[in-house]
């Protein structure tokens, strides 16, 4: 009986043998492994031995790097294959095989058998393969030599920039350090006097000091180099104290272009850029302060509206000049152009629409996170129009502008009891009978002195013949410089509106232009 249970139970072992033999041998198939010979670091590699996928291959490759035959085995994944079931791995190039040749195949360690059936071509006739000399660093990567040479000058241009900026900081640092300690030896005057408060001195780098600058010369702007160390712009929310370099000590005043209630607008160079500064009487802050503001809208800018690059203030020593810097046009204003130029069909019509285009952009809501408030100018008069270097216009002058914003009611009106020009305002204007919380007020008074300069332009125009010499509106009514009272006779009680030539009817585009003119200066808009 225990012989027979001895038996059986070496049948058992016996079996268990063969199945874990068999299942040795098909655990490839089962697992759906393919196990490849393999010679590089890669992370899959262990023993020499790497595996892949069932529907993967195992690869060989010779290739020739720096004058010596290289071999490469490995596996190549499904995934990796390019294209898919024919991979380009897997193909040498008749035109390269004497540089590389690569096979593949899809049985276990089938790559170690390929490796005595493959050869590298012999080099052609004159080959001559790229050392590191020649510029050759690694497989398939070549460096330029002008590219190094480069990238070598550039980096030594930077590194010699840093320093140069450096130096120059702390020299500059150094200077002005020493003339405060120079000023505090100084005996304190009415003008230049030092102040303990918070550690800032009137007259030196916290408040600084210069001449200044005469009117009278349109070359001189340089200033004093006793004080010129001190000086600053100001611009508002205080300046470190050694960085005393702000917009307006950055720009070369010119020449005087205009002048008006408000100051004087001077050209000057900016960086190597004409620019307008405009400087306000310091009564004017007012109007200064509000036009920077204006200006500063989020999405104001139009190719039909002055572009704004700064606003600053100037400390000269016996007053603060109040500074808004420009784009600079060299045609000057329309009043000035149309004085001494006339105009063809094409400008005039050019440009109508686009002081239609700047004036429209200004008085346009837009509705969002970076929205822009509706804008009314309150003072639109030839005066206050660009003409640019292409004879389109742009509005500019938004010191008296009113401000609606999106989804409100209420008109920003600002803190500016200044009204705008009287031989432009519209009848219910003169007659204080509009309403100053209703923003269409001020959109439509704008319309009606659009009308108005509109008419300036077309008096101007020569498509019909000569024409006639330039005039203001309601020049033959009320003489240069009306009243009030002499506007509303006019405009309200006689309810004139400026001529209208009988020849513009005769023309298409001239009697479209003036049915636009009396629809815009309609007594009730």
């Amino acid at each position: 009986m225990s012989e027979m249970f001895f038996k059986f139970d070496q049948k058992i072992v016996c079996l268990r043998l063969l199945f874990y033999v068999v299942l040795f041998l098909i655990s490839p198939l089962v697992v759906g492994a393919l196990k490849c010979n393999c010679n590089y670091g890669a992370v899959s590699c262990k023993n020499n031995i790497c595996t892949t996928d069932n529907e993967g291959k195992c690869y060989f490759r010779i290739y020739r790097l720096m004058q010596k035959e290289e071999r490469e085995l490995g596996c190549l994944d499904k995934a990796d294959m390019v294209p898919q079931g024919n991979p380009f791995q897997c193909h040498s190039s008749i035109v390269a095989a004497h540089k590389e040749v690569r096979n593949c195949c899809s049985t276990d360690f089938c790559n170690g058998k390929l490796e005595p059936r493959f050869t590298l071509a012999p080099p052609p006739p004159g080959y001559k393969e790229k050392t590191f000399r020649d510029g050759y660093l690694g497989e398939n990567f070549v460096i330029s030599k002008t590219i190094l040479t480069v990238l070598i000058v550039c980096t030594c241009s930077i590194v010699v920039a840093v320093i140069v900026t450096v130096f120059l900081i702390k020299r500059c640092n150094f200077e002005c350090l020493k003339n405060l300690k120079k000023l505090a030896r100084r005996k304190p005057t009415s003008s230049l006097a030092l102040s303990n408060n918070n550690g800032s001195a009137s007259g030196g780098c916290g408040h600084r000091k210069e001449p200044l600058l005469s009117v009278a010369s349109t070359t001189n702007t340089e200033l004093n180099n006793d004080t010129s160390l001190y000086a600053e712009s100001g611009s508002g929310a205080g300046m470190p104290i050694f960085n005393r370099m702000t917009i307006a000590r950055q720009i070369t005043l010119e020449t005087i272009v205009g002048t008006g209630k408000y100051g004087e607008v001077w050209r000057g160079h900016w960086m190597g850029e004409e620019v307008a500064v405009k400087i306000f009487h310091s009564r004017e802050e007012r109007s200064w302060t509000r036009e920077a503001e204006i200006y500063q809208i989020v999405m104001l800018r139009h190719d039909n509206v002055l572009g704004f690059i700064a606003a600053d203030n100037k400390d000269i020593g016996t007053w603060t000049q109040l500074w808004l810097v420009t784009e600079y046009h060299h045609h000057g204003s329309l009043f000035d152009y149309l004085n001494a130029h006339t105009v063809d069909l094409n400008v005039m019509l050019q440009m109508l629409f686009s002081i239609a285009s700047g004036v429209s952009h200004l008085h346009t809501e837009i509705i969002g996170t970076r929205g822009k408030p509706g804008i009314a100018h309150r003072d639109l008069k030839s005066k206050n129009i660009l003409v640019k270097k292409d004879l389109s216009c742009c509005v500019a002058d938004l010191g008296l502008a009113v401000k609606h914003e999106p989804g409100s009611n209420l008109v920003d009106i600002g803190d500016n009891n200044r009204v705008g020009t009287k031989r432009y305002m519209p009848p219910e204007i003169l007659t204080e009978s509009f309403d100053p919380h209703d923003f269409s007020s001020f959109q439509m008074a704008d319309v009606y002195s659009m009308a108005l300069v509109f008419w300036e332009i077309v008096r101007r125009c020569d498509a019909l013949g000569p024409p006639a010499e330039f005039q203001l509106p309601y020049y033959d009514c009320v003489p240069s410089d009306p009243t009030h009272e002499e506007m509303v006779k006019v405009v309200v009680l006689e309810n004139r509106r400026p001529e209208i030539n009988s020849d513009w009817l005769k023309n298409e585009a001239y009697k479209n232009i003036c049915e636009l003119m009396k629809t815009c200066w309609l007594t009730i808009p």
